[in-house]
């Protein structure tokens, strides 16, 4: 069975990295991007790519479902702000879902587009296996070992 991805393409260089790094391990990403943050240059990488508003959820949900698409991940960041814009908003916009909870710090913007692909079928994976090209390796990552000090605040 094939291995597939979705990935919700924010700013920054983390959505790339993420998608290069699932293809080399034998995935197929399929990219909901985020208009007016994702970088256009995304979709010279291949595979399906769809560019969506930032609170059109209903939207990315029925995109990933018509590939397939069971596992996904947050890439990237988007500019809260953009919820709250004063645009045309259908009725399972992520910013009438938000309306009926408490609060609307990141934490739960982050929750409620999770519980809502839930609700469809799509869980949110780590990205972690996907990002190990750019992460530090472990041990010493300069030329001086730290002196008895150091080490005992390190450990």
């Amino acid at each position: 069975m094939e291995k597939r991805l979705g990935v919700i393409a924010g700013a920054g260089e983390s959505p790339a990295l993420i998608r290069a790094q699932a293809l080399d391990q034998g995935f197929t990403c399929v990219t909901a991007a985020i208009r007016e943050e994702a970088d256009p240059s995304l979709e010279k990488q291949g595979g399906p790519l769809a560019w969506f508003g930032v609170s059109e959820i209903s939207d990315i949900a029925r995109f990933f479902k018509s590939h397939g698409i069971t596992d996904a991940v947050f890439a990237g960041k988007v500019d809260p702000r953009r919820l709250y814009q004063k645009k045309k908003l259908g009725p399972a916009s992520l910013l009438r879902m938000l309306d009926k909870g408490r609060d609307r710090s990141a934490e739960t913007v982050i929750r409620t587009a999770m519980d809502f692909f839930a609700g469809h079928g799509i869980r949110f994976v780590s990205p972690e296996p996907f990002l190990a090209a750019a992460m530090c390796p472990a041990g010493l990552l300069s030329l001086t070992k730290p002196n008895a000090g150091i080490q005992a605040d390190i450990e």
